[in-house]
């Protein structure tokens, strides 16, 4: 892919991983082991520590595992060095701690670009990593996406089906998602000035009217939430 040529722009990864796993029924998601006898967040470092167009790796975690995740890196042999930092208590704080390390410790550049990665999605593909880095270098603005082939519904209050939704330009949103400096900027500094929380960090750049160009993805790339999906990466491992 042509970004791995573009190495005037420093992109900066950062791995999301302050969840309280509170769905996985006691197990902490991104310390499980999958079957290739390696924890998940290790699994989702890999991916971005082999792509020689990114910069630097700063894994957002909660406090009470850093120690425990430090460790566990150390006994990898990782080409890039991983910053590991405390995050926040939902997503949106998590960003701005792990956006705010990076300009505190490397400066702050315009250009260079910062890719937001949930550390639970050990299977992205490194090919849609590269697409994805493609399309934010053309546009500022980029995520990898999966076009819906469900048919959707749409129910009233109590599960009456009372629409089908048009899915022709449905997609499910995944990550990475990819940003320039200078619109991640902006669009943080409108989001503390107004309170503003995201769910999906597309959001936050939509808040500042940005468009976000989608990436096509695959289904592979699974967020693990539950032990179901934990299985289910498993077999796809």
């Amino acid at each position: 892919m042509g970004c791995e040529n573009i190495l005037e722009n420093n992109i900066f990864a950062v791995i999301l991983a302050a969840g309280k796993s509170s769905r996985m029924k006691g197990t902490d998601k991104i310390l499980e082991k999958l079957i290739n006898n390696k924890e998940v967040i290790i699994n989702t470092i890999y991916k971005f520590d082999a792509i020689e167009s990114i910069s630097k790796i700063i894994l957002v975690t909660r406090d009470d595992i850093i120690d425990k995740i430090k460790d566990i890196i150390k006994k990898y042999n990782f080409k890039k060095n991983i910053y590991v930092i405390e995050g926040g208590k939902t997503r949106t704080e998590s960003l701005f701690l792990g956006y705010e390390f990076i300009k505190n410790k490397f400066g702050f550049n315009k250009n260079d670009f910062c890719l937001i990665h949930d550390g639970a999605r050990p299977l992205i593909r490194q090919s849609d990593i590269l697409t994805c880095l493609d399309l934010a270098f053309k546009n500022k603005a980029a995520a990898v996406g999966v076009k819906i082939n469900d048919t959707i519904k749409k129910a009233d209050e109590n599960s009456i089906i009372t629409q089908t939704v048009d899915r022709s330009n449905l997609f499910y949103i995944q990550t990475p998602q990819i940003f320039e400096n200078s619109i991640l900027d902006l669009a943080i500094k409108n989001a503390k000035e107004k309170n503003l929380d995201f769910t999906d960090d597309c959001q936050l750049i939509e808040s500042i009217g940005q468009k976000v160009y989608i990436s096509s993805g695959d289904f592979s790339n699974i967020k693990i939430t539950t032990q179901e999906d934990l299985f289910l990466v498993n077999k796809l491992i």
